[in-house]
């Protein structure tokens, strides 16, 4: 089997300036590729990435509590619905309508593989938050989800 690593930069020109710009063009034609090099080709695809990184480490100007959480929490699920849905377009636009206020660093991977699935559909398979500083002031979330 032949292996394809990819390592997706971050989407910042995409996120801060919405609209038709050189990186989504660029995005689409590595897609492309990807669907030219992959026809007829059993394929396992696999992003590796995080969701949200909050609280001072990150940046925030106050520590994240446990309404806080529960909100990220409540947040990440309507995300991760959205990537079970194989919603690319809704995934993309969900980040970029509070300007990826939670610093989802885990946006290029998924919605590239999202993009390249196209009609796919998904299951959460976990989710958690993790400690980022020795405070527990600060957190990154991670989920799994198997798509087909």
């Amino acid at each position: 089997c032949s292996f394809v690593p990819i390592l997706c930069a971050s989407m910042g020109p995409l996120t801060d300036n919405p609209g038709p710009t050189t990186g989504s063009i660029l995005v689409t034609k590595a897609i492309e590729a990807l669907h030219t090099a992959t026809k007829g080709r059993r394929v396992l695809a696999i992003a590796a990435a995080d969701l949200a990184h909050v609280g001072p480490a990150f940046g925030d100007p106050l520590p994240f509590n446990e309404p806080q959480k529960a909100r990220l929490a409540s947040e990440d699920a309507g995300l991760l619905d959205l990537v079970c849905q194989g919603d690319a377009s809704g995934f993309l636009a969900s980040i970029m309508a509070d300007g990826d206020r939670r610093r989802v660093c885990g946006l290029p991977p998924i919605y590239a593989l999202l993009q390249f699935l196209e009609h796919c559909h998904g299951a959460v398979t976990g989710y958690t938050q993790c400690p980022a500083d020795s405070g527990g002031t600060s957190f990154v979330s991670i989920a799994g989800v198997l798509i087909w």
